[in-house]
């Protein structure tokens, strides 16, 4: 969606109040931390210029501000009041959670879009709210990544580039450089880097735990590390002791998701083992095949040979094949 901000600096909170419910074709308001709960438009002005007091004077200053999140007219039949609302939202919760804020969205035009009032300060608060360059555009990317999540279907609506996961290994200036001398010399010695970033792949492919993760890490000379979500592989001190972010290594998101795989397993092992339970359940109900299923634990180990465990398999299925066409008749 497009995001329009512009700034203002007189009290100006009536006359915006009254065009924003002008149109007939509108949504109903969005009120971010009034005291009034209804839609009381003179209470509302009132609570506007009573915030808008405690700002100091000064030459310039912002009292307010006049926002608009507008979307393509080609997503016109598919943008609904509730997606407007939603996405108002999460837009004043990056942008301005604790300033007054009142929202209404318009359908009068070919482009849906929503108008809104914020305060330039904080609710009882003197000091002036102010963002950024940067600020409001790493806004206006999260605000896209959220459209994008979970409103996939306004195609026509997205400005910016999807930022997509950083999978590929970083390299530094220098390291760049020693590759471009080793292509052009037809050497495939990796970097370290490269070997650090291999080392911790594999342990991620092979592990089954976190435990074993970092089992498989110390074996190798490596030290895992993390601090909230960063997370951070130390190499050994005879290769230099240098440490690697998994972002940099290109793994930050692989590592993640086998966080998430080790997390549930326990989950599906013990749900594949009740309903193994349960399936063997009616079979034990047979005799034939209730001595049949327990021959095997009756035997001497050493009688386990790959034929036998082969011929007791076969034996098995043709029990079940039988049962399941009795079923059948």
């Amino acid at each position: 969606m497009m995001v329009k901000s512009m700034s203002r600096k007189t009290v100006s909170f009536g006359q915006l109040l009254d065009y924003l419910n002008q149109p007939v074709e509108k949504g109903t308001a969005i009120l971010q931390n009034f005291r009034v709960m209804e839609e009381s438009q003179n209470r509302i002005h009132g609570e506007f210029l009573e915030n808008a007091r405690l700002l100091p004077a000064r030459r310039n200053g912002n009292i307010l501000y006049h926002e608009i999140l507008s979307f393509s007219d080609l997503d016109r039949r598919r943008v609904t009041p509730a997606i407007l609302e939603d996405l108002t939202w999460y837009y004043l919760s990056l942008r301005a959670p604790y300033a007054l804020a009142y929202a209404k969205a318009h359908f009068n035009t070919n482009c849906p879009h929503v108008h809104l009032i914020i305060s330039a300060n904080d609710l009882g608060n003197a000091r002036r709210r102010r963002l950024s360059r940067a600020q409001f555009k790493g806004i206006k990317v999260e605000l896209e990544r959220y459209q994008r999540e979970h409103y996939a279907f306004l195609e026509h609506s997205t400005v910016l580039p999807n930022q997509k996961a950083r999978t590929k290994l970083r390299h530094r200036r220098n390291e760049s450089e020693r590759s471009r001398r080793l292509q052009k010399t037809h050497e495939k010695t990796p970097t370290r880097k490269e070997i650090v970033r291999d080392l911790v792949l594999r342990a991620l492919t092979v592990a089954s735990s976190g435990e074993a993760f970092r089992r498989s890490l110390t074996e190798e000379g490596i030290k895992l590390r993390c601090r909230g979500r960063t997370v951070t592989v130390e190499d050994r001190p005879e290769s230099g002791g240098r440490r690697y972010r998994l972002t940099t290594l290109g793994l930050e998101d692989v590592f993640w998701s086998a966080v998430h795989c080790w997390e549930e397993l326990p989950k599906r092992v013990r749900a594949l083992d009740t309903r193994g339970r349960e399936q063997l359940r009616p079979r034990w109900a047979d005799p034939p095949a209730h001595e049949t299923l327990s021959a095997p634990m009756r035997i001497d180990r050493g009688m386990l040979s790959e034929k036998y465990i082969q011929d007791r398999l076969t034996l098995l299925l043709e029990i079940e094949r039988d049962r399941g066409g009795e079923r059948e008749r």
